[in-house]
């Protein structure tokens, strides 16, 4: 009876698959920690985007992470900041939105520097693997080609 190897391009295939499931897990526990610790520092924050990790909001708590960083900002520096990030979709109305969140914000405020600095290393880690999910797709993309696979 003859061993037979599986063939070198399905088992990368299927390598990669597993990986990038591995990805968007590890993806799925950052943003439950994310939530975690905005829920210390800025509880209100989370009402005010339809989705707290789509691009813009999480440049502003990259930027802005806590309501006194918020506060501190002037409002149409802040409107311009949302405004860049957001392709023009939004801009003073948020901003002004996010200023009167942050000014009325029953957060925290021990260990608030720690809290936004957690805030900051998680989001930037969300952003680096959804950049490694991407990149991983592409292989996987590449390899469907290679195969010429009608899936």
């Amino acid at each position: 009876m003859e061993a037979r190897l599986p063939d070198e391009t399905l088992l990368s295939l299927k390598q990669l698959t597993r990986f990038r499931s591995y990805l968007v897990d590890s993806i799925s526990d950052l943003k439950r920690k994310v939530i975690c610790v905005l829920d210390q520092v800025f509880p209100e924050y989370q009402r005010l985007f339809s989705d707290v990790f789509g691009v813009t909001s999480k440049e502003i708590l990259l930027e802005f992470s806590n309501p006194e960083a918020v506060g501190a900002v002037p409002a149409k520096k802040l409107a311009e900041f949302i405004a860049d990030c957001s392709k023009r979709r939004l801009g003073e109305e948020k901003a002004v939105e996010l200023k009167f969140a942050a000014k009325n914000s029953f957060k925290v405020t021990f260990c608030r520097d720690s809290f936004s600095f957690q805030l900051r290393m998680l989001v930037e880690q969300v952003k680096y693997i959804e950049q490694q999910v991407s990149q991983t797709e592409t292989e996987i993309k590449r390899i469907m080609l290679k195969i010429a696979s009608p899936i």
